[in-house]
């Protein structure tokens, strides 16, 4: 067996722990739902896993406090994030298809709903906006790097942003929509790249600085957004 998962708790620490043949650190990762999981080496002692998250413990509660935040504060009846700006959701009832209005200034959508649940409404309005906005930026960055790929893919990865594959395609979560436009466009363009180099060597890196100067500082700002991947989650 490669790997073996187990449930354990330290004090009020509650993680999932997975030994890896062939692994050689002990790495941490915060789940969707704000979950801790850990990797560790096939054989590591339990007391040193846990005198580790003892030392990250300031980390792992920032992190775990970032994403239930986000679960909380944009609950899909009630706030919803399109473009970094966050709006305030006001339901009207109205019969037939549903109908959705942005009121930048005031920071409000207005939907009119028939009926279904506003959760599923608010998604389906956000993936619809995503395919034409993400399409778009990907035509636009494609033709301004000189870069062609077959497909992009709007996804639902539970813990990236995107992907690009060898056979030529690119991949992009539909929640990219709710980042600041610029987040969204260095995913793009991220993506793109790949398509040039399958890794992240110096060169592969050279080629995102030509589009995108200040990617160091975007991929930091990126991570300040990543609970946004737990919502619409069932």
């Amino acid at each position: 067996m490669a790997h073996r998962t187990s449930n354990l708790r330290a004090g009020n620490l509650e993680y999932t722990l997975t030994l890896r043949k062939g692994q050689k650190h002990i790495n941490l990762r915060i789940g969707r739902s704000g979950e801790l999981l850990v990797s560790a080496p096939t054989g590591t002692p339990v007391t040193r896993i846990e005198s580790f998250l003892r030392q990250k413990a300031a980390w792992i509660t920032r992190h775990q406090q970032r994403i239930h935040s986000v679960i909380s504060d944009f609950h899909p009846e009630r706030r919803v994030v399109y473009r970094g700006q966050v709006y305030e959701i006001r339901i009207h009832q109205r019969p037939g298809k549903s109908s959705f209005r942005l009121e930048k200034e005031s920071g409000i959508l207005s939907l009119g709903n028939d009926g279904k649940a506003p959760g599923k409404a608010i998604e389906g309005w956000l993936r619809r906006t995503a395919g034409k906005e993400i399409g778009a930026a990907a035509r636009e960055w494609a033709s301004a790097m000189g870069i062609h790929y077959k497909k992009l893919y709007l996804r639902n990865q539970k813990n990236r942003w995107g992907s690009s594959s060898g056979l030529g395609n690119i991949s992009v979560n539909w929640r990219a929509v709710m980042l600041p436009v610029e987040l969204m466009e260095y995913i793009v363009v991220h993506e793109l790249a790949h398509q040039r180099r399958q890794d992240h060597s110096p060169i592969f890196w050279a080629e995102v600085e030509r589009w995108v100067p200040n990617h160091a500082g975007l991929r930091r700002n990126l991570r300040q957004w990543s609970g946004l991947l737990s919502l619409f989650r069932e």
